[in-house]
């Protein structure tokens, strides 16, 4: 009998470290290890500010965002709207990130002439002014070359989509704890 106890207490030791070690290197340590890559690389001097114009304006409804260093964001989705407050999700902002360089924004921000806007005919433009590396550049969709960088334009499509519909695209455990993790999991397989 007590031979079953103790085979049972340290098999049950043995399964819970197994399982720590592997929550650990699968789930917390890329998290932190990517927070302190990500915050290294990112908090260095980045900001944006993005505004809509064109036919919204006349109504008032032009939203309108700020992005700070931290990945917190303020938005604004019309004149007279309260500001919303979060931050958007580090696989999100990496992936704007990863477009910035001095010399694409550099090249992005130059201007250029297009016979055809969006904001022309009562749709909408975009401008975001982006700080990086103590620099300011501004990318226009209609006004800059940026008006032609489509996978850029559709990285900062996304972080509106993200700000107007704020939702957890991805689990975070500091926040949500283990419940949430396997939440998110069971409710967001992988394709």
């Amino acid at each position: 009998m007590t031979g079953r106890i103790y085979f049972i207490l340290g098999s049950t030791f043995i399964m819970g470290v197994f399982t720590g070690v592997f929550l650990y290197v699968t789930v917390f340590a890329p998290e932190y290890s990517n927070d302190i890559s990500k915050e290294a690389i990112s908090l260095t001097s980045t900001s944006i500010e993005g505004s809509v114009y064109g036919g919204c304006q006349r109504s008032g409804s032009c939203p309108s965002f700020k992005l700070y260093n931290n990945g917190s964001y303020q938005f604004v989705s019309r004149s007279d709207a309260e500001v919303e407050k979060g931050s958007i999700p580090y696989e999100l902002r990496d992936t704007l990130l990863e477009w910035f360089s001095t010399s694409t924004l550099a090249t992005e921000s130059k201007p250029v002439t297009n016979e055809f806007c969006d904001s022309f005919v009562d749709g909408q433009d975009a401008t975001y002014r982006v700080t990086f590396k103590g620099e300011s550049y501004v990318l226009d969709t209609c006004t800059s070359a940026f008006a032609r960088n489509t996978n850029m334009q559709n990285t900062f499509t996304e972080v509106w989509s993200f700000m107007q519909n704020p939702t957890t695209t991805y689990p975070v455990l500091i926040d949500k704890g283990i419940t949430g993790y396997f939440m998110y999991i069971f409710n967001h397989p992988k394709k």
